[in-house]
């Protein structure tokens, strides 16, 4: 506590004053009251093994650390591809050419394959992700209180 948080010297909690005196010394001892904030009253303490903490943080880390977004290219691929053969469309470029052949030929195929590829790249990311929830959830301790994973809390 601190004194510049009470705006009158009303406001500070009273002392209990204490003085002791052994014949040579006196002692004098100030204690205040501990007041526990309503947030806190309901917290307890859960004891956890340090290495628990290092295999969670290891596996949290693997879910950080993706090193390239790689469905977000194939998705920029896909849109990229239907533009232009959308663009292709509207400017009446003729399939005779070998731009049309490149617009209505190549960038098709390679469109749906993008397109395909996205969806499966995206689909096990959040797979992973819901994999590694999922066990971080069954490790920890439940402190719920209801049913449900390996390590319930009581």
């Amino acid at each position: 506590m601190k004194p510049e948080e009470f705006e009158t010297s009303a406001s500070f909690p009273a002392a209990d004053i204490k003085a002791q005196n052994d014949g040579e010394d006196m002692h004098i001892n100030h204690s205040y009251p501990v007041v526990t904030p309503d947030i806190d009253k309901n917290e307890f303490m859960v004891t956890i093994r340090a290495s628990s903490l290092r295999a969670w943080q290891n596996k949290l880390s693997k879910l950080k650390s993706k090193l390239f977004p790689w469905a977000e290219i194939l998705l920029a691929a896909s849109s990229l591809c239907l533009g232009a053969i959308l663009s292709a469309i509207v400017s009446d470029i003729s399939i005779s050419t070998t731009k049309g052949k490149f617009f209505y030929v190549i960038l098709p195929p390679l469109a749906a394959a993008a397109i395909v590829a996205y969806f499966f790249v995206r689909h096990t990311e959040n797979l992973s992700t819901s994999v590694i929830a999922e066990t971080l959830l069954d490790e920890m301790p439940n402190i719920n209180g209801s049913k449900g994973g390996k390590n319930e809390f009581k």
